[in-house]
C-alpha cells in the first residue's frame, strides 16, 4: 500500500512514529512535510496530501495536526477525498470499513502515540461501496415537508422537557 503523509508543526512528533509503523507493515510512505518544528499552517499539508491521494487512485493519506479537525477539513476540500478524523481503533476501522475513507486524520494533542497507532492499524480493508455511493450522491438536504436551503435550516435547540426547537421534530 502507498501512503502520503503530512502534518503541521503540532502533529510532527506523532506523524513520525506513525510513518515508521506503516513502513514496518511494508507500506511505502511519502512524507510531504513538515519536517521541522517551525510553526506552519495546517491547510498547506492537508491540501497537499489530499491532492496526491486524489491524483493517484488506490493510495491512502495520513494527516496530523494539533486537534486533527483543521487538517481534516483542509483535506476534505479536495475533490475525491474522504478524510475521517479518528480517535481510536473503532473509529479508525469504521472510517475505512463503512465509509471507505482514503485519508485518516489524527489530533496529536488529543490522542497519544499508542492510541494513534491502534487507530491507524485498524484502518484495514474497505467494505462494499453502497453507503459511500449513497453518501456521495447527496446533493442537498431535504426535509420531509419540502426542501430548504442548508443555510436556512433551523437551529435545533434542546430545552429540557421540550425536545427540539423545530416544531416538526417535537417529541423525537
Amino acid at each position: 500500500m502507498k501512503w502520503y503523509a503530512g502534518s503541521d508543526h503540532a502533529g510532527l512528533m506523532l506523524k513520525r512514529p506513525l510513518i515508521e509503523l506503516l513502513r514496518g507493515f511494508g507500506d511505502e510512505v511519502i512524507d510531504l512535510g513538515t519536517n521541522d518544528g517551525a510553526s506552519v499552517d495546517y491547510p498547506e499539508y492537508g491540501d497537499a496530501v489530499g491532492r496526491h491521494v486524489a491524483g493517484e487512485p488506490g493510495t491512502l493519506g495520513l494527516v496530523v495536526c494539533g486537534s486533527g479537525i483543521g487538517i481534516s477539513i483542509a483535506a476534505n476540500k479536495v475533490a475525491g477525498i474522504r478524510c475521517a478524523l479518528v480517535h481510536d481503533a473503532f473509529t479508525g476501522a469504521m472510517a475505512r470499513v463503512h465509509n471507505d475513507c482514503n485519508v485518516i486524520a489524527l489530533g496529536a494533542r488529543v490522542v497519544g502515540q499508542g492510541v494513534a497507532e491502534s487507530a491507524l492499524s485498524a484502518s484495514g480493508p474497505r467494505s462494499s461501496r453502497v453507503a459511500v455511493t449513497r453518501a456521495g450522491s447527496i446533493r442537498s438536504w431535504r426535509w420531509k415537508r419540502g426542501s430548504r436551503k442548508p443555510d436556512a435550516l433551523p437551529v435545533l435547540r434542546h430545552v429540557r422537557g421540550q425536545g427540539h426547537g423545530d416544531p416538526d421534530l417535537q417529541g423525537r
